[in-house]
């Protein structure tokens, strides 16, 4: 299962069994109650003058991409994005990209041009 979890999380083959190493120590209980925290995720009712940027890969699963327009919409100073051609685990699929928009976003810079609105 740990294997099928990193094909689909695209883990490069030479990160495979750190990976697999770093997913068995990862507690049963805490992994069922962060699995089970995502499923329940609701906004919350009030907003917040933070700025916000949520992002997901273009490969992602259609409920994640659609959420982000509604999770950008719930904050005056949020923004929804989609990263090119990489799926869930996008940050380490293309880090250079990742990488650049965290700084972009941090400093106030414009996002990277390969990020598309979502």
């Amino acid at each position: 299962m740990l294997r099928a979890n990193a094909r689909a999380l695209n883990v490069p083959d030479a990160d495979v069994d750190g990976y697999l190493t770093a997913a068995r120590t990862t507690d049963r209980h805490a992994f069922r109650k962060a699995s089970n925290d995502a499923i329940d995720f609701r906004l919350p009712p009030r907003t917040s003058p933070c700025r916000v940027l949520a992002v997901a890969g273009e490969n992602e699963h259609d409920l994640t991409k659609r959420s982000l327009a509604e999770i950008a919409a719930a904050f005056p100073n949020g923004e929804a994005r989609l990263a090119p051609g990489v799926g869930h685990a996008w940050s380490g699929e293309n880090p250079d990209l990742f990488t650049a928009m965290i700084r972009a976003h941090l400093s106030g810079s414009a996002l990277p041009d390969a990020l598309t609105h979502a």
